[in-house]
């Protein structure tokens, strides 16, 4: 039985996106192996060495890249080491997985190009998004036409980021900003999905005066013949990981999208963890475009057959809903209302129980019972209580939305 021939791969610091993603991902893969690990804290390194496995831990980046049994080197620094340590790799013959974005500017992403070249070895930017089952089916559907030529993409990643001085995304002289940072995820997709690269780019940010970093950036990129991308990005906004592709018949995708790093997210909720791969694969096996509502131009939107059927249905689930509505209420009404023949008991309570909530009588006849409910903490949830003796004598829904709670009166029937 043949066995896998393993590549050794060397990491270039102690990232989070190392510890979260890579080291798990060649843990798994069946074809790596962690060789050696590299931090400027060589304690640091020597913990990670002892956590993962790795075979051997260097104080330095130079001697990770001078070590001969790694073969290939990962490099997760800040933006602005990309270039200079993927070069010194490549030099040293390794191949190398480069963190995105690749590097500073477009003069330093074509010197490493030339090492790789020259010296005869991959370079590759960590766009792992490449490899997702819904980014493969996508490009299924777009590359056979079922929605038809793509004329426009909008693509977005935006989250809000805990304002952190000692991380590098808030320099703007190391890479950092929303554009560097997640910005190049939306336009590496339009890209991908228009295949073709932009003649021309607007763009606009809101720079931080603090710190001098974009924290909102949008960018609309013109393709050749006529098509357009609109890629926004932002480290104060909402969380949204999303790609709409408009066609001439259709427009994809609709419903589920997918974190880069494999978590999934449904309208605006996020479902935590990784998600497993069989569930993004079906997504990715059902995916179907949307069509594209088309409207007569004399007769206007509302005579549309889709948009009638979608008004019949939002008024039948108006009448299904006030209906509900209308049966909750009496319901409350008749359950406030009850009472019953019996003189009150002051020490009595039963029903739900509710941690730290108090009830105190402050009047009791055989008419009526006077009491005041208090909880520790202000709230204005509905409580359902019974007050009761041997049998009940009151019963209704009552809320403390005060700290010194609300009273009550309950009448008796004679």
């Amino acid at each position: 039985m043949s066995t896998v021939r393993k590549i050794n791969w060397g990491i270039l610091g102690c990232a989070g996106i190392a510890e979260k993603a890579f080291i798990p991902a060649v843990l798994e893969s069946g074809n790596g192996a962690l060789a050696a690990i590299a931090a400027r804290d060589p304690d640091r390194a020597g913990d990670w060495a002892r956590r993962f496995g790795f075979a051997r831990a260097h104080r330095t980046y130079q001697e990770l890249v001078d070590d001969p049994a790694v073969e290939a080197v990962y490099n997760p620094l800040p933006n602005d080491l990309h270039a200079e340590w993927s070069i010194r790799a490549m030099r040293a013959g390794k191949h190398v997985l480069c963190e995105k974005p690749m590097a500073m500017n477009a003069l330093e992403v074509r010197d490493m190009i030339r090492a790789a070249e020259t010296h005869g070895v991959l370079l590759m930017e960590g766009f792992m998004y490449k490899f997702h089952p819904q980014i493969a089916r996508t490009l299924e559907l777009v590359r056979t036409g079922a929605i038809g030529p793509v004329r426009s993409v909008h693509s977005s990643f935006t989250f809000r980021f805990e304002r952190d001085g000692t991380n590098y995304r808030w320099s703007p002289a190391r890479g950092g900003g929303a554009l560097y940072d997640v910005g190049c995820y939306a336009i590496s997709l339009a890209r991908l999905i228009l295949d073709a690269e932009p003649s021309a780019a607007t763009a606009a940010a809101r720079i931080d005066p603090a710190t001098g970093v974009d924290m909102t950036a949008a960018v609309l990129l013109e393709f050749p013949g006529g098509r357009f991308a609109l890629c926004d990005a932002s480290f104060e906004s909402h969380f949204q990981s999303r790609l709409v592709a408009a066609g001439r018949e259709g427009a994809h995708p609709e419903g589920e999208h997918v974190h880069p790093h494999g978590r999934a997210f449904q309208r605006g909720r996020s479902r935590p963890g990784p998600a497993p791969l069989s569930r993004v694969r079906r997504l990715a096996q059902h995916a179907r475009p949307r069509r594209l509502l088309r409207v007569h131009p004399d007769r206007g939107a509302r005579h549309h057959p889709f948009i009638r059927q979608r008004t019949r249905r939002l008024s039948m689930r108006s009448a299904k809903f006030a209906l509900a509505i209308f049966v909750i209420a009496l319901a409350l009404v008749a359950a406030c209302s009850t009472t019953y023949k019996s003189k009150p008991q002051m020490n009595y309570y039963s029903g739900q129980k509710v941690p730290d909530l108090y009830i105190t009588v402050l009047k009791a006849s055989p008419t009526e019972i006077e009491f005041r409910i208090q909880v520790k903490f202000v709230t204005q949830k509905m409580y359902h209580l019974v007050l009761d003796g041997n049998e009940p004598v009151a019963q209704g829904w009552f809320s403390t939305q005060r700290a010194g709670g609300e009273a009550y009166t309950v009448k008796m029937k004679p």
